[in-house]
């Protein structure tokens, strides 16, 4: 199967629970891979995982990054579990494709059923905290002064003690060579914002109403200002029964 792949006769290739070694050669990637492996399947070590991420990039696949958890109330993203999901929840979700190499990466938060009045209050308050952000996005400004916009309108809004460690660390990061460059939305990030840079900012907060939720959008600084790239903007997202 993994020839069939290779060459590309093979339109799509699953791999459930499978040994980790393709073999495969720079540029040979043609047709769609899932590969799904287990966190702690003592068949198939960590250091297996990265040299088949790293054999696969080079092969030219490109990578899919997705974080993904479910509950009534988080405290902040965790990992994902066998809990069924239920009324009531919200859904934390954080994906990162990548294409020819270039990650990008959005941040949102899915209601389950019909969303309390404060979760639709307060969610409100993150997304219009990263529009504050995201309008200091240009040229010349320091990567600094993105995070004190966010921090600086949740605080105004009664959250300091949660604008700070523990509670939040950054407010984004870059999206260039290995998702650093340019580096954190961090207000100690005196890096100067440039034509060209890009990266993610997302002010992901933990509020004691609602616990944590996420929304977040990839930013192109440009000549002028900034672009956002995605083309729909976060916003609280509603299932019900009847959307599954």
């Amino acid at each position: 199967v993994m020839g069939e792949f290779v060459r590309g006769e093979a339109q799509v290739l699953l791999n459930a629970s499978g040994m980790l070694a393709p073999h495969v050669k720079a540029g040979k990637v043609k047709a769609p891979l899932l590969v799904m492996t287990g966190a702690d399947d003592p068949f198939v070590p960590p250091d297996a995982v990265s040299k088949f991420e790293a054999e696969m990039k080079a092969a030219g696949a490109d990578d899919v990054f997705l974080m993904l958890n479910c509950g009534p109330r988080a405290d902040a993203v965790m990992p994902s579990s066998e809990r069924r999901i239920e009324m009531g929840d919200l859904i934390l979700c954080e994906l990162s494709p990548s294409v020819a190499g270039q990650y990008v990466q959005i941040c949102r938060t899915i209601s389950v059923g019909d969303p309390a009045p404060a979760t639709l209050d307060k969610y409100a308050l993150l997304v219009a905290a990263m529009r504050k952000g995201i309008s200091r996005v240009k040229p010349g400004a320091p990567m600094g002064a993105v995070c004190m916009a966010i921090d600086d309108h949740l605080s105004a809004a009664g959250y300091a003690q949660y604008s700070r460690p523990p509670f939040i660390r950054r407010r984004g990061h870059g999206l260039g060579g290995g998702t650093y460059a340019p580096g954190d939305v961090a207000v100690d990030n005196d890096t100067i914002l440039e034509p060209d840079m890009f990266f993610v900012v997302h002010p992901n907060q933990f509020l004691p109403e609602t616990g944590y939720m996420m929304c977040g959008e990839p930013v192109l600084v440009t000549k002028t200002g900034v672009e956002i790239v995605s083309k729909r903007r976060a916003s609280l997202l509603v299932v019900h029964g009847s959307d599954a």
